[in-house]
């Protein structure tokens, strides 16, 4: 069973890492170098790859979420096919906590717990793209906006110099 959710959580990932990098937003503004749309919230990093995935990574846990896999796409493709490629990565966390809020709601907010954020370098700058949790339900409105909240201050760090 536990093979199970973690195949389907990789493919989530996977699956989402394709959204994010080919999907256009609807009405994107951008200030100070960040991108925000209804459905994400990116970050662009002069930081190395993996200095933003350090700091990723301490930026979900001090928000008392545990990361729950990190997909190293890029990395895979490269050994896989033994060519140069560039860092993709999707990082899912979650609090049980606030999953089990979702839950109780809906059980087909399944969808929204792990949260992804995804991690790929761009014409030598680092991207950090979080997918947003929708605002649209008066049944979870608080959660989502403090979810989403929660994302862009994990994207901010990870971000900074």
């Amino acid at each position: 069973m536990l093979r199970v959710a973690i195949l389907i959580i990789i493919l989530i990932g996977v699956v989402t890492l394709s959204t994010l990098i080919f999907k256009q937003p609807q009405q994107t503004t951008q200030k100070d170098g960040v991108q925000i749309s209804a459905d994400r919230y990116r970050a662009i990093s002069d930081k190395s790859f993996d200095e933003v995935m350090l700091d990723l990574e301490f930026a979900i846990t001090d928000e008392n979420y545990n990361i729950t896999s990190i997909n190293s796409v890029g990395k895979v493709i490269a050994e896989r096919h033994d060519i140069p490629f560039p860092n993709y990565a999707i990082v899912n966390s979650c609090s049980l906590e606030v999953a089990k809020q979702f839950l109780e709601i809906d059980p087909e907010y399944v969808t929204i717990m792990p949260c992804r954020i995804a991690v790929w370098e761009q014409h030598e700058k680092v991207q950090i793209d979080a997918q947003l949790v929708p605002e649209d339900d008066p049944r979870c409105v608080e959660i989502c906006a403090n979810t989403n909240a929660l994302l862009k201050r994990v994207v901010d760090y990870a971000a900074k110099e």
